[in-house]
């Protein structure tokens, strides 16, 4: 059977856009390598933009139900030691991203699209061809949903040429560590970090190490939190690559299979969720005319959502490249403490 969409990978993007598009009575097939739940390198953040989100598509009382740790001040440090801190307005909240990706995942199922996990996606072509390890299907358009090392941009031919990022993403699950509902974020020497409680007595500490560095994130994490007990270590790469084309014909992309963004602006899970929201309502709103129409719109959406972040997601890439650079501009910026202000609301609210 041909499916209207096939979405690749069962995160919070492609979960959310197979939602919306199987609310719209779409058939849906949502393709995912892992079985869920799995761990995820992410610092778990949502700011209070996502609300609107939730509430559009009427998830908001189920995430709020999620186990999270509520976030109330944002603390900016240098070398462990505080430079800036803020209180953060609205409900800002940090989730367990296994926990996340699961529930949002059921959501999906619910509204009727189709699951396959453990299902890994071999190759795509033009006419809407997914061929897996054991079976081939076809659908009228692939919409690829599956992470910051997207197979399938590289497939279809919509990646820009890699360029190395010079740095390796780790989390760290931490148990015996109470950091109230302070968000900490801390530059030092070969990389920084963000740790935020995840509430039940945990920690979700997601670290970005320059290669060179050679830093052990244990090691890290027993240096800035003493009596920490790791649950969980996983890693991730690249932090930072060139975007994507968003769409071409019937290959589309979303979340950070598009774009990157910076993770120390803790901006990621919203983005992957909008970016889905953009893709799927496109599809949804506008089936049955020409495919170059469609992605011809999608891709004027896409622009517009990431519009306003560029130049912050640039700036804070280019600080946090190098720890060094990001150590002395944080040092710098102490003195100007309106400059950091209106970065951190840019990012919190």
């Amino acid at each position: 059977m041909r499916r209207d969409v096939a979405i690749v990978g069962a995160g919070p993007a492609g979960s959310l856009a197979a939602l919306i598009l199987a609310r719209a009575g779409r058939r849906v097939l949502l393709l995912e390598k892992a079985r869920f739940p799995r761990p995820k390198a992410c610092g778990g953040c949502l700011n209070p933009r996502a609300w609107d989100l939730w509430r559009r598509h009427g998830l908001a009382e189920g995430f709020a139900a999620l186990e999270h740790g509520t976030v109330r001040e944002l603390e900016l440090q240098r070398d462990g030691k505080p430079v800036f801190r803020r209180p953060v307005k609205g409900d800002f909240r940090a989730v367990d991203r296994a926990a996340l990706d699961l529930w949002l995942l059921g959501e999906a199922r619910r509204a009727g699209a189709e699951v396959r996990e453990g299902t890994a996606v071999r190759r795509v072509g033009l006419d809407g061809a997914v061929e897996c390890e054991r079976e081939t299907f076809h659908a009228d358009f692939i919409l690829a949903a599956d992470g910051r090392a997207s197979s399938i941009a590289a497939l279809a031919g919509l990646a820009q040429p890699f360029r190395r990022d010079g740095r390796v993403g780790w989390q760290a699950l931490l148990t015996g560590v109470d950091t109230g509902e302070t968000l900490r974020m801390n530059v030092f020497p070969g990389g920084y970090y963000g740790c935020v409680s995840l509430g039940g007595g945990r920690a979700d500490l997601a670290l970005a190490l320059e290669a060179t560095s050679r830093l052990d994130p244990r090691e890290v994490a027993t240096r800035f939190f003493p009596g920490a007990r790791i649950e969980s270590l996983v890693s991730t790469a690249p932090l930072s690559r060139p975007p994507a084309e968003p769409a071409r014909g019937r290959i589309w992309l979303a979340g950070d299979a598009a774009r990157l963004v910076e993770p120390f602006t803790g901006e990621g899970i919203f983005f992957a969720l909008a970016s889905a929201e953009a893709a799927a309502e496109t599809l949804r709103d506008g089936w049955g005319e020409s495919p170059a129409a469609l992605a011809a719109r999608y891709q004027a959406r896409h622009r517009r959502l990431y519009a306003g972040e560029l130049r912050v997601n640039a700036l804070a890439r280019w600080l946090l490249a190098d720890s060094r650079r990001g150590g002395r501009a944080l040092g710098l910026l102490r003195r100007a403490p309106f400059l950091l202000e209106r970065l951190a609301r840019r990012v919190l609210e």
